[in-house]
């Protein structure tokens, strides 16, 4: 009780000797910014500070920018109301760090890159460059928000301002911190700020140790018992994102996407002067960040035990103030000051320097003004950093809401990073080359991935947030390589077969192949060889099964969807009657339905990007008029199959269902019991009957068209074909009843007058026939 009356009384307002430390920490901070900021007379200065940063200091830099408010403020939160499980990303960003040092700075060094996204220039060309810098500048834009949110809610917390006040304050601290010191002074303010992290952090621990009776061994017991010091989750499962998997695949990727292809970090290593000084200061970052990590761990660790112990002392309602909180309630002055001094200093946000290098390098000097002098794009540089400080604030007061700001931040990452590591990587690792293709696949990965999180979110799928920049990486990677092979085929019938006379062998040209099939189709299937054929047909296979395996991996998370989309109509017709329902009658049915549902949906929406490789290379031996005439037929018949499914799937199939249920033998104690098995291939099979059926006016017209069936046979034969619609559904259906039999009868039956109506005008072969 005693030492509860003691912790008690170190509650209050900040003290003068508190705002001395906070004041001189500040000070200092512009003092190294005008020192290594002076000097800076061109763009280049400004953002690669000449390229003369010490390796130590560019190190410290690095891991200040990895540190920041986050893991100031949401490590401890996140160690204080969980775990140490977050410990287990840092195996995966370890690794990463490995991969960029000897994939990605070489790279970097090679092309003398001022923004990494150059690189991406020089590989695939200016639009890959500005769709890499536009999701830089997103995903920066709101990580860095939520950074800024976090150490602002800090700062207020002890200093008593409102949000807004201090946001205020502490954006425009940080442009002009900034705005006119360039890089240099960053990255030697970032290794002070380094310094400035460990050693608050530190203090804060070995204070709450000696708060704390019983030392280890209590602190052990306590934190044990309440399962705050579980650190590896081995359990494999989609839906956690904080198991060892998921956790060190995230971390990987993150790492390599945050280490490597984000101008903010990697700004910092571009400093320092040579290729094999720059590898090694991203190796020290390892040894550097995983002490920094540790000691906020503990601290969050520690502050449970100390609440525990301390029943007396008011804890904060949201877990996320927990480090402001104790600051201002619970620690001495002096102590006070220094944490203060560690979060303001959080707050003085380094991203908008690499933010303005993208924009002047990668948007403003390509695009807007290409001979400008090089002192009116540091103008334009300093000017940026005033508009990002802006909007950075913006973004931080939208934050206020969240309640787990580390995870938010990296689901963010996880959503956009995907994007920008897949082109990197294809450019790293492929001598691919193919630039709006890459956009192309960027928008889709990103679209895909924040699909995915809402839907997660929203519970209509099992999927962790940390495996998103996993997919998003790979279907980046996977869908540029495959683009960028479909337009220049490694194996091509044209490649292989025409030069630009048109002639058979020579140098390969795919245009002036296919300019010279168009003109001589029958002589060059002539004179193309068996094998020539059969390669082509090879590869168009090859990449058909890539896009299942792709649409089977992304079904495989919508399994339970599709499935209960498929029994939708079961219990919309049943209701909670109780007459009949749905029933596994063996070990592996349910498992069987499972991946049977998923094949199904996979093999339906792959099958735009197979009919495609299919009519790859089909239609190198079409004439003309038959290619328009297949761009007429495919849309039309996907439409229509699209329709009989969804007529059958939303209208028939609840009616049949119900007919089937609730059908009268006469047998009081008769209960229908319905496999999972037997109800789903029912409901596949009617609806891929009824899909098929839909086809009729396409088969009527082609008919017509190719002189078999004539518009006046077409009208007699109505009566018959009426007939032989109903004997049809009759066969087709899976049971005598007539309820079926008429819901497929009478669509076929529309749809046959439909076909006649498109037959109406005859051919012009038909007229002078007749004429």
């Amino acid at each position: 009780m005693n030492e509860t009356a003691a912790v008690q009384n170190l509650a209050g307002h900040l003290g003068s000797l508190d705002l001395i430390i906070a004041g001189a920490a500040v000070l200092l901070l512009f003092v190294i910014s005008y020192i290594f900021g002076r000097k800076e007379n061109d763009t280049r200065d400004f953002f690669l500070g000449g390229r003369k940063t010490p390796s130590i200091v560019a190190c410290l830099s690095f891991v200040a920018t990895e540190v920041s408010a986050l893991t100031i403020i949401g490590v401890p939160a996140t160690a204080y109301s969980e775990n140490w499980q977050y410990l287990q990303f840092f195996i995966g960003s370890a690794a990463a760090r490995i991969f960029v040092a000897f994939l990605f700075v070489p790279a970097f060094y090679k092309y003398d890159c001022t923004s990494i996204y150059e690189f991406l220039k020089h590989r695939f060309g200016g639009q890959t460059q500005y769709a890499g810098a536009f999701f830089f500048f997103i995903t920066r834009l709101i990580a860095s928000g939520v950074r800024l949110y976090a150490a602002c809610m800090g700062i207020g917390i002890i200093l008593g301002w409102p949000l807004p006040t201090t946001l205020l304050v502490f954006t425009a601290v940080s442009i002009i911190f900034i705005a006119f010191g360039g890089i240099k002074a960053v990255v030697w303010a970032g290794a002070y700020q380094a310094i400035v992290f460990f050693t608050a952090g530190l203090a804060l621990l070995v204070y709450l140790y000696l708060h704390i009776t019983g030392g280890l061994e209590t602190i052990w017991q306590i934190a044990n018992d309440a399962g705050r010091l579980s650190v590896f989750n081995f359990k494999f499962n989609l839906n956690e994102p904080a198991t060892f998997w998921a956790g060190t695949a995230n971390a990987f990727f993150i790492g390599l996407a945050v280490f490597g292809t984000d101008q903010e970090l990697m700004q910092r290593v571009l400093t320092v002067e040579t290729r094999k000084k720059s590898q090694n200061t991203v190796l020290m970052t390892i040894a550097a960040a995983l002490p920094v990590l540790c000691i906020y761990l503990a601290i969050g660790t520690l502050l449970y035990v100390f609440y525990q112990q301390h029943t007396d002392v008011a804890a904060p309602a949201k877990a996320k103030e927990i480090i402001a909180y104790f600051t201002a309630n619970s620690l001495p002055i002096g102590l006070k000051g220094l944490i203060l001094s560690a979060i303001i200093l959080a707050s003085i946000d380094s991203p908008l320097s690499s933010l303005s290098t993208s924009f002047v390098t990668d948007i403003y000097r390509p695009l807007i003004n290409k001979n400008a002098t090089e002192k009116h794009y540091l103008s334009v540089s300093r000017t940026a950093v005033i508009c990002f400080g802006l909007i950075l604030a913006i973004i931080a007061m939208a934050c206020e809401p969240v309640k787990n700001i580390l995870w938010f931040a990296f689901e963010i990452i996880s959503v956009t990073g995907g994007a920008t590591l897949g082109v990197f990587l294809l450019g790293l690792l492929t001598k691919a080359k193919i630039n709006r293709g890459n956009v192309l696949a960027m928008f889709t990965s990103v679209l895909t991935m924040t699909t995915l999180l809402i839907l997660s979110h929203l519970g209509i799928i099992n999927l962790a947030w940390s495996w998103l920049i996993v997919f998003g990486t790979a279907e980046t990677f996977l869908l540029s390589w495959l683009i960028s092979a479909v337009k220049q085929p490694p194996t091509s019938v044209f490649a292989k077969s025409f030069n630009e006379t048109g002639k058979v062998g020579g140098k390969p040209s795919i245009q002036s192949g296919k300019q010279y099939m168009a003109k001589n189709n029958e002589q060059q299937f002539r004179e193309m060889s068996l094998g020539d054929h059969l390669e082509e047909l090879r590869f168009r296979v090859l990449f058909a099964i890539a896009g299942v395996v792709i649409a089977l991996i992304v079904c495989l998370f919508f399994s339970k969807f599709f499935l209960a989309l498929l029994a939708k109509p079961f219990f919309a017709a049943v209701g909670q009657s109780g007459v009949a329902q749905l029933q596994a009658i063996t070990l592996t049915e349910k498992f069987m339905i499972y991946i049977k549902t998923t094949l199904l949906f996979s093999l339906i929406f792959s099958s735009p990007w197979v009919f495609y490789q299919l009519w790859q290379f089909v239609s190198a031996g079409l004439y003309p008029n038959e290619k328009k005439c297949v761009h007429i037929i495919v849309p039309v018949c996907t439409a229509l199959f699209v329709a009989g499914a969804a007529f059958f799937l939303l209208g028939v199939a609840p009616t049949m269902i119900k007919f089937f249920v609730f059908f009268d033998t006469g047998i009081e104690s008769l209960k229908t019991q319905v496999t999972l098995q037997n109800y789903v291939d029912f409901m596949v099979m009617m609806t891929l009957v009824f899909g098929l059926c839909f086809q009729m006016p396409v088969v009527i017209v082609a008919l017509n068209r190719i002189g078999i069936a004539s518009l006046a046979n077409l009208k007699k034969a109505r009566k018959y074909v009426l007939l032989g619609i109903f004997i049809a559904a009759a066969a087709i259906t899976p049971s005598p009843d007539m309820i079926s039999q008429v819901a497929l009868a009478a669509p076929m039956y529309l749809l046959y007058e439909l076909g006649i109506l498109f037959c109406r005008k005859p051919l012009p072969q038909q007229q002078r026939g007749q004429a």
